[in-house]
């Protein structure tokens, strides 16, 4: 059974629909149209809590969505139905929320790789969430080439007056798992930048509006390559903002002023920024206008603003890491820069020039070849201004930071290959802080701190086992202790029929290991001594695809 609706709606945007006897686990089936917008609209379709909308295959023009609401135990889930789907065309955006809350628009399921919604050649942005639009996760996304922002997330104040500071909270957002890549400006535009707040004209008055601020938002293992501007703006996000596991590379290669990061955190914000790659833009690596409180730590930053106006310094320097002056600070909240690797930045390694703040942390940082070593020297700076250049009446506990001009005296296990984690013979192993104290017992490929008792500086922490550990895994296979001394082995890929299981602990001693046959499903093995309490590296590799999983024992 298959029927279309078609009604014009606002009097210009069509909305084209399908509605489907439920097949598989799609409540609606929407059908694309090549030249005229997709519309979907919540208050027609009178969909429940925990419904799914399937995206049939093939191009569509754009897709408006509108009063779409789930709840928090049961969102209403957006995805493509069963093959890839794309979004190419002229329109000026090419997916817009508009007064939706609790929804995921998920272009992939287990595969974090695999970005089943494709958006490119748009006029606008590619994703915008706006019109009090909240609580909304964006998965599996890639975007190519657009003419403005891969997503942007905000409500402007207007005359209604309902999307000020205190009328709406943009909250429970989460961006993950998606590509952009040649966004013409920002990657994410995430709130609204005037958190100070500007002047709007109403009925022929001026009125001072301040935008509404954003709660509880995640930006987790996104790809950005080549954006326009920074490849991630966040702004008036005052709580629970956390930016992590994201690789930006080519940043800022419009080369706007005022418009050139990899991360910016912008007014207002208090973030936790950690575990992101940063390389070869044009920007600075992470630049915070933010509030005290925030911390960065965990992130490799290399080469930041080497092509953007070589050999010039002044006002085209660009650093690794800068603590902008800042607006919001009512407590003089402290920053955090800890254990970032920085390697080869324009100018200085950390730039930090906030005086509205006090007792700030920087700790553990391994900076390498700043561009300004030969120019402060020159004009008889110390030398370790060009690693860490402080304003005078900045207050901050510095210790166990690493300054090395040389680069081959580091001890990176490849810097030909951007490979940043260290060889035995580092001068920085063991030569950090324990900063448990401040929570960080972690390092940028979340492997425990401290290895051996003592703490490394930068974001990596060496250990003998690196070699055999994997960053990501592309079995589907996990691995659970039964007691001490049985392993249980759960195996979810049916060509999977063999394989090598390896037990590591954290001394690189190999515990155990073993050729085996294995079965869809549950798997046990009992080992012949049973494991102490620890942490165990467990590894299963077969036809060269591997799976690798911490399991600590208590």
């Amino acid at each position: 059974m298959k029927f279309a609706l078609n009604t014009i709606l606002l009097g210009f945007i069509l909305i084209a629909y399908s509605v489907r006897a439920q097949k598989s686990s799609c409540d609606t089936i929407l059908s694309p149209y090549a030249n005229q917008t997709t519309t979907f609209n919540g208050l027609l379709a009178h969909l429940n809590p925990g419904s799914t909308i399937c995206l049939e295959k093939g191009n569509y023009y754009q897709l408006r969505f509108d009063n779409i609401k789930g709840d928090s135990v049961a969102p209403i889930v957006i995805r493509p139905k069963d093959e890839k789907v794309t979004i190419v065309s002229d329109a000026h955006y090419g997916v817009r929320f508009g007064r939706c809350s609790n929804i995921k628009f998920i272009g992939n399921s287990l595969d974090s790789t695999n970005h089943d919604i494709y958006i490119s050649k748009i006029k606008g942005n590619a994703i915008s969430i706006d019109d009090l639009s909240t609580d909304i996760t964006i998965s599996g996304i890639e975007v190519y080439d657009v003419a403005i922002c891969g997503i942007m997330a905000k409500t402007d104040p207007n005359c209604s007056f309902n999307s000020v500071r205190d009328s709406f909270l943009l909250k429970n957002m989460t961006i993950e798992n998606c590509k952009f890549v040649k966004t013409a400006t920002e990657g994410l535009y995430i709130g609204n930048s005037f958190f100070a707040g500007y002047t709007i004209n109403c009925n022929g008055k001026d009125t001072i509006v301040l935008p509404h601020l954003l709660s509880n938002i995640t930006i987790r293992n996104n790809i950005f390559d080549s954006t326009g501007y920074d490849g991630i703006q966040i702004t008036s996000a005052l709580l629970g903002c956390k930016i992590y596991g994201n690789k930006i590379f080519h940043d800022s290669q419009v080369e706007r002023y005022g418009q050139m990061s990899g991360i910016i955190i912008g007014g207002g914000s208090l973030a936790e920024c950690y575990n992101n790659f940063i390389a070869d833009g044009k920007g600075i690596g992470i630049e915070v206008h933010g509030t005290g409180g925030t911390r960065i730590f965990n992130n490799v930053i290399v080469n930041t603003g080497l092509n953007y106006h070589p050999g010039e310094h002044g006002t085209y320097g660009k650093s690794g890491i800068m603590i902008m002056y800042n607006l919001f600070n009512p407590n003089l909240l402290p920053y955090t820069i800890a254990s970032n690797t920085i390697v080869s930045p324009k100018t200085e390694g950390i730039r930090f020039s906030n005086i509205q703040s006090s007792n700030n942390i920087i700790k553990n940082n391994l900076i390498v070849n700043p561009g300004a070593f030969d120019l402060f020297t020159s004009q008889g700076f110390p030398y370790s201004t060009s690693f860490l250049n402080f304003n005078v009446n900045v207050t901050a506990d510095c210790s166990n930071n690493s300054f090395i001009r040389d680069i081959d005296s580091v001890g990176f296990l490849s810097y030909s290959k951007k490979d940043y984690r260290l060889i035995t013979s580092s001068p920085v192993i063991d030569a950090g802080q324990d900063l448990r104290y401040i929570g960080i017992d972690f390092d940028y490929l979340n492997n425990p701190r401290p290895f051996n008792g003592k703490f490394d500086v930068g974001a990596f922490e060496y250990s003998p086992m690196q070699a055999i550990e994997a960053k990501s895994n592309n079995l589907l296979v996990k691995f659970f202790f039964d007691g001490r001394n049985k392993l249980i082995i759960d195996n979810q890929d049916e060509k999977l029929t063999k394989g090598l299981i390896t037990i590591v602990d954290m001394n690189g001693s190999i515990l155990y290991e073993q050729f085996l046959s294995v079965v869809k499903g549950s798997n046990s093995i009992q080992l012949k001594k049973s494991l102490r309490s620890g942490i165990y590296i467990i590894r299963f590799s077969s036809n060269f695809k591997f799976s690798s999983q911490k399991i600590a024992l208590f």
